[in-house]
């Protein structure tokens, strides 16, 4: 049987799974949107009994000026970007010494890398079960995989014709003209440059501030705040319906699996909620923050199941994917049925959650893959892993054991 710990960790796996599985239906269908626009084109002028080439024009149009806007709102998609932001706020702190683990991981697992496919899978399959990794290869994807949205809904290259073009000089030079026809907008660029005259005016009082211990944790508090924002900005916001179908199914599962896993590891029964007022005296903090925790992730379950029962397919899938999170918050003799695929999960789900960050990535494309490098790059300029000196090797190992340590040494010698 699972300790408590081992059963929160496992729920925390299954819930990043759940919201990283969520990005793939927007980027694939953004990123494959001019094939399906051409093969419903040409479903729509094949039907039609007409021949001429204005009627064909006609359907064109038809299936492309009368289209939804793709993405939803480019707040909400902000708002989503803010929240994997403030939930990883550790890895921006140079004194956190997260990322230089993580990075002495891979480093050392290279090393051990004497040849061969079948000992490389292992060792990665080995890497990614290391804490420090995987909340690394997770964050970079997720931050890559929203903010690549982000940047397409504010640029509104989802409103492109992306009818498939055989000359792909002609498709790069509408997208540019897009591009900068955007672009070209006094008020966002004014907005722009107040908020960075504001930053540069109060660098310092705001640098001193953003280190304090008690701000660090708030802004790490508000990553609920903000998914709860975003996704009721997805809801109430234009949006295409094949699209927010899925990604609220998956949102819905992880919103099931993250009331699971701070209720297990607060050690909170589901019951006891409404036990106390909020004003009572004599309540654990933890005990108040399971709470707050719990009421957001039910109001964002509650605007997020009428888009899940428009299509009986996921109306159908929601309960098989949440009925582990409900098995265990229901405990005995409900959770026995899960016990006895813990161990496999827990060697196997990190594996997943990394196959499906590499998938977020690669299926992004060129925007997804330049935010990815970006952000490993501030990385490594915040936490100074650039350097080639001794002093850059000794802060790898001094993350490692003495044995480790050895065969860095003499990998580098």
């Amino acid at each position: 049987m699972p300790t408590v710990a081992e059963t929160a960790r496992l729920l925390e796996y299954y819930g990043d799974l759940v919201r990283t599985l969520a990005l793939l239906p927007m980027i694939t269908h953004i990123r494959f949107q001019g094939l399906l626009q051409t093969k419903e084109i040409n479903k729509l002028s094949t039907e039609s009994d007409s021949t001429e080439a204005d009627d064909k024009k006609d359907v064109s149009k038809s299936a492309t000026s009368d289209k939804p806007r793709q993405l939803p709102s480019a707040w909400a998609l902000l708002f989503l970007v803010l929240a994997e932001v403030c939930a990883s706020t550790q890895f921006f702190d140079p004194s956190d010494r997260q990322v230089r683990r993580a990075v002495g991981e891979m480093v050392r697992t290279q090393g051990r890398a004497s040849g061969g496919f079948a000992q490389g899978l292992a060792l990665a399959e080995k890497l990614m079960t290391h804490e420090d990794v995987y909340e690394l290869v997770r964050f970079v994807a997720a931050y890559a995989g929203y903010t690549s949205l982000f940047v397409l809904a504010v640029l509104r290259l989802d409103k492109l014709d992306s009818e498939v073009d055989i000359n792909p000089f002609t498709s790069a030079r509408k997208t540019i003209v897009h591009i900068v026809r955007v672009l070209i907008a006094p008020r966002f660029w004014l907005l722009v440059l107040l908020a960075i005259g504001f930053v540069l005016g109060h660098w310092s009082l705001l640098a001193v501030v953003i280190k304090k211990k008690k701000v660090l944790e708030l802004i790490n508090t508000s990553t609920e705040l903000f998914r709860a924002l975003a996704l009721t900005g997805i809801v109430i916001g234009p949006h295409a319906r094949e699209l927010v179908a899925p990604f609220a199914t998956l949102q819905c599962v992880g919103a099931f699996a993250r009331i699971a896993h701070v209720l297990v590891q607060g050690r909170v029964p589901f019951a006891s909620l409404l036990d106390h007022g909020p004003f009572d005296a004599g309540v654990s903090a933890a005990f108040i923050g399971a709470r707050g925790t719990v009421g957001i992730e039910v109001w964002c379950i509650l605007i997020l199941l009428p888009f899940v029962f428009r299509q009986r397919k996921f109306a159908m899938l929601l309960p098989v994917l949440a009925v582990p999170c409900i098995a265990v918050l229901a405990g005995e003799p409900y959770a026995s049925f899960v016990d006895p695929y813990s161990e496999l999960l827990m060697k196997q789900l990190p594996n997943l959650v990394a196959i499906v960050s590499l998938l977020t990535i690669f299926l992004g494309g060129f925007p997804t893959m330049i935010l990815c490098l970006t952000m490993c790059q501030l990385l490594i300029r915040i936490h100074k892993l650039d350097k080639g000196d001794s002093e850059g090797a000794s802060s790898l190992d001094a993350t490692a054991s003495p044995s480790d340590a050895a065969l860095q040494s003499k990998s580098r010698s």
